[in-house]
């Protein structure tokens, strides 16, 4: 599979994608955020300097993404410098605050909001 980023998609400068990503419909990606391998955006907004998709434990032993991928619902909100693991499902209208880490293997559901600097 390969990266697809919808015409419609606003990419901001400095932001690196990796492989097998898919960027949909009006999403927003501000200046900086680094997007790792087997990420899918649905419409959100994306703030400054996040990462997306970062690298779980078992990366370190194999160098390697493995099968795990993150999705991330439409209406997002993801603010600036939040770091997202890999292997998480994150539903519709979901939203952070500045700073926010999100551990591999999370299920959140929609509607959820999670607070600046919460882990």
């Amino acid at each position: 599979m390969s990266t697809t980023v919808s015409p419609s998609a606003h990419i901001c400068e400095g932001v690196r994608i990796g492989s097998n990503v898919v960027i949909e419909d009006d999403v927003y990606i501000d200046n900086d955020v680094i997007i790792r391998d087997n990420v899918y955006i649905k419409k959100t907004f994306i703030g400054a300097r996040c990462i997306l998709g970062e690298y779980t434990s078992d990366f370190f032993k194999t160098h390697s993404m493995g099968s795990h991928q993150l999705i991330i619902g439409e209406n997002a909100l993801i603010r600036s410098e939040s770091i997202i693991y890999t292997d998480c499902i994150i539903g519709t209208h979901f939203s952070t605050g500045h700073r926010v880490t999100i551990r591999e293997q999370s299920k959140i559901g929609s509607h959820v909001r999670i607070g600046t600097l919460s882990d």
